[in-house]
């Protein structure tokens, strides 16, 4: 299945206003038309609307937390509108995203870490271990060593 985000659009010019789907019984993931919206989705979800216990962003996409399954399509709907809307001043003015909350130094990236007032904060700290059976095969197919694959990847703010 082919990624329909438009990440790649010279004019950002696309039919595509982001997507609400089913996590679950108790989330909602939202994916967005443009990955600098996440940091606003994350803004405007501060004040836990109605039926949401938490939002976690992610590079591409925000999960949204529902206090219960009931809370589904409420909480379905105002994320759908939400996006309407960001989607609709994102594409006033060419590329002009000053919604509330943005920042120049935001740009159409993901958002590394961000606090509980949707601004960037603290990253959390993740242990792995590097053992997998598949390392080896990882590193071989990118003509890299185990130690250069293992530096890559924890040199990466995720």
């Amino acid at each position: 299945m082919t990624d329909p985000r438009p990440f790649d659009t010279s004019a950002g010019q696309s039919d595509f206003t982001g997507e609400v789907r089913a996590a679950g019984d108790l989330a909602l993931l939202v994916i967005p038309p443009l990955r600098a919206m996440i940091a606003d989705l994350v803004s405007a979800l501060r004040t836990r609307p109605a039926g949401v216990v938490d939002v976690l962003p992610a590079a591409e996409t925000v999960l949204v937390i529902l206090a219960s399954p009931a809370a589904a399509e409420s909480v379905r709907k105002q994320l759908r509108e939400l996006l309407t809307r960001l989607d609709e001043r994102a594409r006033v003015g060419a590329g002009d995203r000053r919604l509330p909350g943005w920042r120049p130094d935001r740009g159409d990236r993901p958002v590394d870490a961000v606090g509980g007032n949707g601004l960037p904060g603290e990253p959390l700290l993740i242990p792995v271990r590097y053992d997998g059976a598949d390392l080896a095969a990882v590193a071989r197919l990118l003509g890299l060593t185990v130690d250069e694959v293992i530096a890559l990847h924890t040199g990466t703010v995720w």
